[in-house]
């Protein structure tokens, strides 16, 4: 097989012109030089920067490690996801089982960014510990997966892995989600990394679907909660809680709410929207009860200077607080999310309508309210059964008393 010569450099003015052509673009480039030395330099650094280039990012499937590769795609894609921090979680997972550092989100000002975690506390390292030794198997092939070139991964790899995490106790959601993620990572590095001949092994098995599991407290429960973070050190905490059921509003929207998205003469307040963490300026606007503005006003009357409503209180201080208050009430599954579900369940079991709900939880569309909707009168059902002896009129019952 005859072997392509290099091109060479001309002659061209007062000095040597050189060129290439892209074998992607087929286009030209072309640089002028002093010397003849100068322009075959370049001819050879561009000819083998083209080379690479021609066979994706990362030089391809048959150039990188799985974990390599969601090392690129959490920096270039995952900040653009709704659930990104959950997304780099996953992606830890294979960089920890790798031997690698995992990696996290850092906020600096507006501008989130992806950096590797140092060494976390010693109460993170005993969860991710315990969560490691109860499933073991999974944690090998993780290891194994990661090492891997992409371009040696198979379907059975990926089948494997689903089986695994299922017969060590993950549910169908939390399998679900980890595949999805690799083999969305894989779909976008076919549409445009470059890897157009690379097959995605993920594809050929069906995935279960992501279930929305909505918690079930007794309100006497979430009542004592709210009492205990009444007597906390922290003046801010109790108020927080009592938004967050009252106002249906995310913990990293609370955080960072401020007083000028407040409208005390409206009844409303103002709160961006975080679809990920590259989203721009989109807000919405969430109407607040008597009880939810009554609060607001107790909170400034105490920081009447103050830029954000809860001055100094930062989303890590709020869970560590949060942490100690479910477990003083014996909540110890309670995240502080569940307190959205909690109030939009409420607000579905008073007759809120679906459209007034979505409104509430700041969505666009209907799906996550008929959720609550649903639920509420499922709740009606059980009511009519067990109360009601499955009747609201019933003949032989009336005529019997």
């Amino acid at each position: 097989m005859t072997k392509t010569a290099q091109p060479q450099p001309f002659k061209f003015r007062n000095g040597y012109r050189a060129q290439v052509t892209n074998p992607t673009t087929k286009k030209r480039e072309t640089k002028d030089f002093s010397t003849r030395r100068e322009a075959q330099l370049w001819i050879h650094e561009r000819l083998h920067a083209l080379a690479t280039l021609s066979k994706g990012r990362l030089g391809g499937p048959e150039m990188c490690t799985l974990a390599e590769f969601l090392i690129e795609y959490a920096h270039s894609n995952i900040l653009a996801n709704a659930g990104y921090v959950q997304e780099l979680n996953r992606v830890s997972c294979y960089l920890e089982a790798a031997g690698l550092k995992r990696i996290k989100a850092v906020k600096i000002g507006e501008v989130v960014r992806i950096e590797e975690q140092e060494e976390v506390s010693e109460k993170m390292a005993e969860y991710l510990k315990k969560a490691r030794e109860s499933i073991e198997p999974v944690w090998e092939l993780r290891a194994e997966l990661a090492s891997k070139l992409c371009s040696e991964l198979t379907r059975d790899d990926f089948a494997q892995l689903q089986s695994t995490m299922a017969l060590c106790g993950n549910s169908p959601s939390t399998i679900q989600k980890e595949i999805a993620l690799i083999r969305a990572a894989f779909n976008e590095a076919i549409a445009n990394w470059g890897w157009t001949a690379f097959k995605n092994p993920t594809t050929g098995f069906t995935l279960g679907k992501s279930k929305v599991v909505i918690p079930k407290y007794e309100i006497e429960q979430v009542a004592d909660l709210v009492v205990k973070a009444k007597e906390h050190s922290n003046s801010h905490i109790a108020p927080v809680i009592e938004l967050a059921l009252e106002t249906l509003v995310r913990k990293g929207q609370l955080v960072s709410l401020r007083w000028s998205d407040i409208d005390f003469a409206n009844s409303c307040c103002t709160v961006r929207i975080k679809k990920s963490a590259r989203a721009g300026g989109e807000t919405t606007t969430i109407p607040l009860t008597r009880h939810a503005v009554g609060v607001l006003r107790s909170v400034h009357a105490q920081n009447p200077d103050s830029n954000l409503v809860f001055e100094g209180l930062t989303a890590e201080m709020l869970d560590n607080a949060f942490e100690s208050l479910r477990e003083k009430v014996g909540l110890t599954a309670l995240r502080f999310h569940d307190l959205r579900h909690i109030g939009a369940t409420l607000c579905a079991r008073a007759n809120m309508s679906a459209h007034q709900l979505r409104l509430m939880l700041g969505h666009k569309t209907l799906n996550m309210a008929l959720v609550y909707v649903n639920l509420a009168a499922q709740d009606v059902k059980n009511f009519l059964d067990g109360h009601m002896g499955g009747a609201v009129f019933n003949l032989e019952r009336t005529y019997a008393a």
